[in-house]
């Protein structure tokens, strides 16, 4: 999908996304001719090596989703569907939103969108302007894919990661964090490992999701909401430490690029949108889904981007779990930059235009699919 970035801390917090490789997944050749690529970045891994990160267009064409998909509705990152019912006499819509930009429409067809790595050498190499490329410039026929739309790094790992001079756990949940990139969409989500030093601990990841949620409109009026994230089989749940998995608020310093400062802003979110989900209990190699309470309902951004984070509840909340020694509780799941959008995280949003029904807070708020 369109963009994953990473940001890591080991003594700390994860925020979170045909050609030959090199090590780390990293691409020898570009996927996609210049003429696709969309945009490009240069990031980090945890290693500390540098690559390029680049989104391009696929030769994918992305059908209807459903029979009651109303393809005139779509956009880069959502399909809407017409569900039949009625409240108040008004139909009620339901949009499914990425956290990314999967989609986008070339003449009348939707294409789907990915995300790759490349050295940056071969990137340099390969996106080099030709002669011939100038020439076709001039006669008015030659365009890179439309850069002008900006898509922000929707999902993303943050993470304080030590291996040495470990720390208490509340100096743990306010150290500096780093930013970092990945080179797969499967990554931690949330994370928390205990040092062999008594009371002392090395990792917490921490997780936020963005969504454009903007097509709603400030006329929609919301009814209900579910959050789907896919976690992969690596789940490990540590009994003496007891984690849950927890959605709370995110923020950041910019909404279209993450940095080593925005661990630190994740600190205070404790609130929740959902009920907790016992790390041992999280469905493995599927979706689980998060049905959002009024403060989740209330955080949806009609006009603009829709944030929400992730962490495990000691995390959360500032207290410390029973210590055991080099103990490790983590989930591990699916980011957007996954080829394809069957696995990716997703907002899926039940609403309709104009009047001010009652929303619908579901008793059972966590679900499997």
């Amino acid at each position: 999908m369109m963009r994953t970035k990473i940001i890591t801390i080991l003594f700390g917090l994860l925020f979170i996304s045909g050609c030959g490789k090199l090590g780390g997944g990293i691409e020898v050749s570009l996927k996609a001719p210049k003429e696709k690529i969309l945009k490009s970045e240069l990031v980090t891994d945890e290693n500390g090596k540098k690559f390029v990160k680049y989104d391009y267009i696929s030769a994918v064409e992305v059908p209807k989703f459903s029979d009651k998909e109303d393809l005139s509705k779509r956009t880069n990152n959502s399909y809407t569907e017409v569900t039949g019912k009625k409240i108040d006499n008004k139909p009620v819509l339901q949009t499914t939103f990425y956290s990314g930009a999967p989609f986008i429409k070339e003449g009348t067809k939707w294409m789907q969108t990915e995300t790759a790595t490349a050295t940056e050498k071969v990137y340099s190499d390969s996106t080099k302007v030709t002669l011939l490329d100038k020439i076709k410039g001039l006669m008015g026929n030659y365009a890179y894919a439309d850069t002008t739309t900006t898509y922000p790094n929707i999902d993303t790992n943050l993470y304080v990661n030590l291996f040495s001079n470990y720390h208490t756990f509340s100096d743990m949940r306010t150290h500096s964090g780093e930013v970092s990139g990945i080179t797969t969409a499967e990554y931690w989500m949330v994370q928390l490992t205990a040092s062999t030093t008594t009371d002392l601990y090395k990792t917490i990841r921490r997780s936020a999701f963005y969504f454009n949620t903007s097509f709603l409109t400030s006329n929609a009026t919301i009814v209900s909401s579910t959050f789907y994230v896919y976690f992969t089989n690596n789940v490990v749940d540590n009994a003496t430490f007891d984690q849950k998995i927890c959605l709370t608020g995110a923020t950041s310093t910019s909404d279209t690029n993450f940095i080593d400062a925005d661990y630190v802003l994740q600190t205070p979110f404790s609130d929740r949108y959902s009920s907790d989900l016992d790390v041992g209990s999280a469905a493995k190699s599927r979706y689980n889904l998060f049905s959002l309470n009024a403060t989740g309902l209330a955080n949806i951004q009609k006009t603009g981007l829709t944030k929400i984070g992730m962490k495990l509840n000691s995390d959360a909340d500032n207290s410390a779990p029973t210590w055991t020694s080099a103990g490790d509780t983590y989930a591990y799941g699916y980011y957007a930059s996954r080829t394809g959008v069957t696995q990716d995280p997703k907002l899926v949003i039940e609403y309709t235009t104009g009047g001010t029904p009652t929303p619908v807070i579901p008793a059972s708020i966590i679900q499997f699919e």
